[in-house]
């Protein structure tokens, strides 16, 4: 219970990530619990577990694939328990030890992810360096994660280079395995997000997407918020702007908006000077649909 309570408020930001790593760190598990990891049910106890197997890979004498591997099993438990961002914040230490290599890239794309949700975007960076530098027929695997990775480092990174629609084309291509209507909306949200970002390109492109269908969970703001918001955010009241964004979203936050309301909201927060804010916002949302 201390831990499932530790991760909820870590999630809410009431509690420091630091304390969070303590709390995972005076776990104990027995010595069957580490020769088969694969038993222990995704409570938080496997969150404790991921994090104490990925800081001893830190270690001199631990293994850069193996911590990868740690990792990776980390990250895919908290996204499995909607506690993605807690888990990459959670892990940070281990994640920065990881240096970009051929034989990591594997791992490439969810540390990008990892290091953007825990604000690290120098090592995002390092990452989307290393992938550009291989050629693509030489390996189609760092290809496919620079294109994966492309999106999220254009809504959470402002110096990101401009809009490339090539490299939009790109990441729409390494989204085939899904299904089309899933496909598009994932399209929307990062279209939407982009340009209200003040990214100049994306519009281009939207009209391919203008007949999807929403997301069966998708929210519907109350009638006149938007409204609301754009007139507060047009007179600059900050506080009344960011109430309204959060009535706008409802209560399933960005993971649940749909991609017109996420972009107004976007464009509100940034009009009243939130910018950090509204990529962040942004970026949730595109990860939250899979992107």
């Amino acid at each position: 219970m201390r831990l499932l309570a530790g991760e909820r408020a870590e999630a809410m930001g009431a509690l420091p990530t630091a304390q969070l790593a303590r709390l995972y760190a005076g776990v104990a598990f027995t010595d069957s619990d580490r020769a088969n990891p694969a038993a222990i049910e995704p409570t938080p106890r496997a969150g404790a577990f991921y994090y104490q197997a990925a800081a001893a890979q830190v270690a001199p004498q631990g293994s850069p694939m193996a911590r990868a591997e740690v990792l990776r099993k980390a990250w895919r438990l908290g996204r499995d328990r909607g506690l993605f961002p807690t888990a990459a914040r959670v892990n940070l230490s281990a994640t920065r030890q990881l240096v970009p290599s051929p034989d990591l890239l594997f791992v490439a794309a969810d540390a990008v992810r990892a290091a953007i949700l825990a604000d690290d975007l120098a090592a995002a960076r390092a990452w989307q360096v290393f992938l550009r530098a291989i050629p693509g027929p030489a390996d189609a695997g760092a290809a496919q994660a620079a294109a994966q990775i492309w999106p999220l480092l254009q809504l959470a990174d402002a110096e990101a280079p401009a809009w490339d629609n090539a490299a939009f084309d790109a990441w729409l291509e390494s989204q085939n395995t899904v299904d089309a209507a899933v496909r598009s909306r994932r399209a929307a949200i990062v279209l939407s997000a982009a340009d209200a970002l003040g990214a100049e390109g994306p519009r281009q492109r939207m009209e391919d997407h203008y007949a999807v269908a929403p997301a069966a969970d998708a929210a519907t703001p109350p009638p006149g918020t938007l409204q609301g918001m754009k007139h507060a955010a047009a007179q600059n009241r900050r506080g009344e702007t960011v109430l309204l964004a959060l009535l706008a979203l409802g209560p399933g936050g960005p993971a649940t908006a749909t991609a017109d309301t996420l972009s107004e909201v976007i464009a509100a927060l940034r009009a009243v000077r939130l910018e950090k804010d509204a990529r962040r916002l942004a970026l949730e949302a595109a990860l939250a649909r899979g992107v």
